[in-house]
């Protein structure tokens, strides 16, 4: 086979880039130089530009091949993902929140590191959103990643790093909208069967089964309850209250308030008792410590202890994530199909629904009620709340 056929112009599908692989004349080793957006002007004037680099070096490779050439007073968009990323993201958005921005900006420098952030515009944005469309992503997951890039880009004009009209160009791309489009729809949440919930139970810890048993009775989320202390709880009344000063739309001034009737107070009294005020109610430390209590007297009186596989640190608490994994462990076990703990929060609701209507049922959850971001739980709703769960939480 002839060593001088030329390298051939592809698509690169998994970030709807040109690419060329080069192949060093000595060592024989392979590298992939990137192009741009594929089947454009600029990257197949690019693809020359390299071939002929490639021919003047003799077919050798080396760090330079490849590198576009950008003005130093002009910032690439890898230095504006770097300075987001240290300058804002770190100290602004929640922990939950960073690993959506960080593949986001992964993307975004896969496919145009190097281009000067203030040239980024409507079409490269539509580009990079069809390769995350032609990856099999989700509808609602790749309008929610634009919006995060979007959002990098006004906090980059507010800077005064890039004119503020690169920042309106982008905000022109319409989200992708339901049945208009290749990307997939997510899958409806639906209320998880209370057989699958009964089921769970012989292979759960008496913590997690409790979280399971007060979304239930609640409708809270899981992030709200997993980090709950004796501290949070006001017990004066017949329906107890916990104001929660951090939770998903606290950055818009809202209040959050969780009410627990005589059905959920049952479930969290025995994690109350004699437990220090500002210590978690719901510890995975000590499921691990129960469920090694109760296989001390399975043991030979001088067999050595079992060994941890892991060297994980168990937590104080729950995290939404740990207590989800729990749940899917105890599903497989169980033997029955796999459920999350959002389904709890669907049941309540259908059952708060059925009862009282939608309208109840969206005050009970913390939702907007119909067009209107309302103040969560302004104080006549806190009543309408407490008279509901007083009956059925």
């Amino acid at each position: 086979m002839s060593t001088n056929r030329q390298p051939v112009y592809r698509h690169y599908k998994r970030t709807s880039q040109a690419a060329v692989r080069l192949t060093d004349a000595v060592t024989k080793k392979s590298k992939d130089i990137y192009l741009g957006p594929f089947n454009s002007d600029a990257s197949r004037e690019r693809y020359h530009q390299v071939l002929a680099e490639w021919e003047r070096n003799g077919r050798r490779l080396s760090d330079e091949l490849g590198k576009p050439e950008t003005a130093p007073d002009r910032l690439t968009i890898t230095e504006l993902c770097r300075d987001y990323w240290k300058r804002r993201v770190e100290s602004y958005y929640p922990e939950k929140t960073k690993p959506s921005i960080k593949v986001m900006l992964r993307r975004l420098r896969a496919m145009y590191g190097t281009q000067p952030a203030e040239d980024l515009g409507p079409l490269d944005l539509k580009r990079l959103r069809q390769s995350m469309i032609d990856e099999g992503l989700r509808r609602t997951t790749i309008n929610k990643s634009v919006v995060l890039l979007r959002q990098m880009f006004k906090w980059a004009a507010s800077e005064e790093m890039i004119p503020v009209q690169v920042h309106q160009a982008l905000q022109t791309v319409e989200g992708l909208r339901a049945g208009r489009g290749d990307a997939k729809e997510s899958r409806e949440v639906l209320p998880v069967p209370m057989a699958h919930v009964d089921a769970v139970r012989p292979h759960v810890a008496d913590q997690v089964w409790a979280l399971i048993q007060l979304q239930l009775a609640n409708g809270a989320r899981s992030g709200e309850l997993v980090v709950l202390r004796p501290i949070d709880l006001d017990t004066t009344g017949d329906v107890w209250t916990a104001e929660k000063k951090r939770h998903k739309t606290a950055h818009h001034g809202k209040r959050r308030m969780l009410v627990f009737g005589p059905r959920a107070q049952a479930i969290l009294a025995p994690f109350l008792v004699g437990r220090p005020v500002g210590v978690y109610l719901f510890s995975p430390a000590e499921a691990e410590h129960d469920r090694r209590s109760q296989g001390e007297g399975q043991r030979r009186p001088n067999q050595a202890p079992t060994r941890r596989k892991t060297a994980r640190v168990i937590g104080d608490h729950y995290t939404p994530h740990s207590y989800r994994q729990a749940i899917s462990r105890a599903c497989k076990l169980a033997g029955v199909p796999h459920w999350h703990p959002h389904q709890l929060r669907h049941a309540h609701a259908t059952e708060v629904r059925k009862k009282f209507g939608l309208e109840i049922a969206q005050m009970v959850l913390g939702h907007a009620v119909g067009s209107k971001i309302s103040e969560l739980y302004a104080e006549a709703d806190v009543e309408k709340v407490k008279e509901i769960l007083r009956k059925i939480g």
